[in-house]
């Protein structure tokens, strides 16, 4: 595939996605007479992405580094400006950190997919950023100088991507605590998709139908169960590259992945579960948050890691 066709195929990506989302969950509930929860776009810009050839992973992709990007949101509100930054090592970050975690400093890397990175909010908004900015201002515990939040959300993750961004990017910089924002949709987006999608000739996308006809033949293919049996196991995996404590924080309406989630958080005595929802006053159209929601999501882990002594004052 040549880069104008690889161009056109992630934007066809963009404009379709919302209706593509929504057919996929109603697939899924015809085959597997299950009600999943509200969907979310996770778009794709070829413009801040590149592959990492070092993953394991043959289409795994991450953000440009020192991209400094002034657009209009996308779906939402068209009139509003967003400003969205990455820094030097490829995060949606205004500055950057250094590599060796500096003495009384308390460090937090979060995960996730667009909800984590920030979609359709400046990088000033995100609630990453907010966090930081609240426990900065209100400190748990005098032992530390300064709070650090790195944000390792990328649009378009599923669990195995993010997994594999940490081991590339996070665990160098030897978090205190990780933060990992899960949702349903993250357990059912294999990584075969993006390789028909995005990198097959064969397999070119001129509507969203046929988009769906391909998800519908990898779906048959692997199944249901198997998908969330693969993503379970990688939701696992994060042990592989990090030991200390891990908090979830959820986002589902969907029984059995919640219920995965669960028996994960029970079986393993480092992590915990924050769960909740966001109301319709605090997303956008497409669902991701607005400003107002990734305050709101902030100020939730905020006070959970207060409440639950996440941060060791000791």
């Amino acid at each position: 595939m040549n880069k104008k066709q690889n161009h056109i195929l992630f934007g066809t990506i963009v404009l379709i996605q919302i209706i593509v989302i929504i057919g996929i969950f109603i697939h899924i509930k015809v085959k597997n007479t299950n009600v999943l929860g509200k969907s979310s776009v996770n778009t794709i810009s070829s413009r801040k992405i590149i592959r990492t050839t070092s993953s394991k992973y043959k289409y795994f992709y991450e953000l440009q580094s020192n991209i400094h990007d002034v657009s209009k949101q996308l779906w939402t509100d068209l009139d509003k400006q967003v400003i969205c930054t990455t820094n030097s090592d490829s995060m949606n970050e205004r500055v950057d950190y250094a590599v060796e975690k500096p003495e009384n400093v308390f460090r937090i890397i979060t995960l996730g997919d667009s909800f984590t990175y920030g979609l359709n909010v400046s990088t000033v908004d995100n609630w990453t950023e907010i966090l930081e900015q609240n426990l900065n201002r209100k400190p748990v515990c005098k032992k530390y100088n300064s709070y650090e939040v790195l944000n390792l959300g990328v649009y378009g993750y599923d669990i195995n991507y993010a997994v594999e961004r940490y081991r590339i990017r996070g665990m160098k910089y030897d978090p205190d605590l990780v933060v990992w924002l899960v949702k349903e949709d993250d357990f059912i987006f294999p990584e075969e998709m993006i390789r028909k999608t995005m990198f097959e000739d064969d397999n070119y996308i001129e509507s969203d139908e046929d988009y769906l006809e391909i998800w519908d033949q990898i779906f048959d293919s692997i199944g249901f169960e198997s998908l969330i049996e693969a993503q379970t196991k990688s939701l696992k995996s994060i042990r592989n590259y990090y030991k200390k404590s891990l908090l979830i924080s959820e986002m589902t309406n969907y029984d059995k992945v919640d219920r995965v989630i669960r028996e994960f958080v029970k079986e393993d005595s480092e992590s915990y579960l924050l769960s909740f929802n966001l109301d319709k006053e605090l997303t956008f159209s497409d669902s991701h948050p607005n400003e107002k929601g990734h305050k709101y999501i902030a100020d939730k882990i905020h006070a959970y890691l207060v409440k639950n002594l996440l941060i060791n004052c000791e």
